[in-house]
């Protein structure tokens, strides 16, 4: 059964709260609540949707599409595989330049893009700015 369930995010001033609607479980013999990894997974998507950053299910997918795996990714992008791990498994949330790269990678033909850059060993920037 889904509950209305209300957590506090952060410390001090900067804290808020955020409401999600989350299945809670309960222990018949000692009557205790609790939320399992589903619940979770909803706050964390709820955090997410608050801060307008993708979901972990989200990324994977981006990934994903691409037919990579988190190593492969992370050479042709530069994201450190920690981090997608991290993002992936709902441990941390990106940060908001790396959403919006994350958001990028998911266009037409920029993975692709990167990909010719890694193989050419080059760097994705110009030497000559005039250029670029």
């Amino acid at each position: 059964m889904m509950h209305h369930h209300t957590f506090t995010y952060g410390t001090g001033e900067s804290a808020f709260d955020v409401r999600v609607d989350v299945p809670v479980r309960r222990c018949n013999p000692c009557d205790f609540e609790y939320l399992d990894e589903v619940g979770e997974d909803l706050k964390h998507t709820a955090l997410c949707e608050h801060f307008g950053v993708l979901p972990p299910d989200e990324i994977r997918r981006i990934r994903e599409h691409h037919g990579m795996t988190r190593a492969r990714f992370a050479e042709v992008t530069g994201i450190g595989e920690a981090s997608l791990h991290r993002w992936e498994n709902g441990l941390n949330i990106q940060t908001h330049a790396y959403d919006r790269y994350l958001r990028l990678l998911a266009l037409p033909g920029i993975m692709q893009h990167l990909k010719e850059i890694v193989e050419r060993g080059a760097s994705p920037v110009s030497s000559n700015p005039t250029t670029f």
